[in-house]
């Protein structure tokens, strides 16, 4: 995803992407655990609203001991705990007036301390990567250079052998014995 300044912050954080949270209970059993504690009760139990009670929505306490035993279980209850937190953060950070990049880069240390940090972490990288694409896309030139100048590469003048005195010549290379002192040989040119 490419984040801008105006990028909101729920967009950073959950990408746009299906989040666990809203998955139903018997969606994850049928998936995961091979159909093991579906029951036509849960059909429309999201797992958010599951991990707050489980015992609610299994009842026999054998079945739910083996889902959590599981490494399934293990991640999704990680992920959807990431991402209730990350929704909370949201919230907060919505009540502090903080919708997007801009506003979180200009958020004082206050509002940024009561989020949690990876919510900090990811809003944070998507500042840094927004940053680094920006200076990067420009082209760096120092201010009140001509693009002459800038892009200028070593040369030497030479005077031209035979000439009246004000012929040069400007050869490509590096430096060498051969060159002049530029201002002393205009100024003995304006002479003679």
């Amino acid at each position: 995803m490419k984040f801008t300044m105006s990028t909101n912050i729920e967009d950073v954080l959950f990408k746009g992407e299906f989040c666990y949270k809203d998955m139903n209970l018997n969606d994850f059993l049928t998936l995961e655990m091979e159909g093991g504690g579906v029951v036509d009760a849960n059909w429309n139990v999201l797992l958010r609203e599951f991990l707050k009670e489980p015992a609610r929505y299994i009842h026999y306490a054998g079945v739910l001991n083996e889902i959590k035993k599981t490494g399934a279980y293990a991640r999704m209850e990680g992920t959807v705990r990431d991402e209730m937190d990350m929704e909370e953060d949201v919230r907060r950070l919505y009540e502090k007036g903080v919708e997007n990049l801009l506003k979180w880069s200009l958020a004082t240390a206050e509002v940024k301390a009561n989020v949690h940090n990876l919510t900090k972490h990811f809003l944070d990288a998507a500042f840094i990567e927004l940053m680094s694409s920006m200076t990067m896309s420009a082209p760096i030139r120092p201010e009140g250079c001509y693009e002459s100048v800038y892009n200028a590469r070593c040369h030497h003048v030479v005077e031209v052998p035979g000439g009246e005195g004000t012929g040069k010549d400007v050869k490509e290379g590096g430096c060498t014995t051969a060159v002049m002192d530029v201002q002393g040989s205009w100024r003995h040119s304006r002479k003679g």
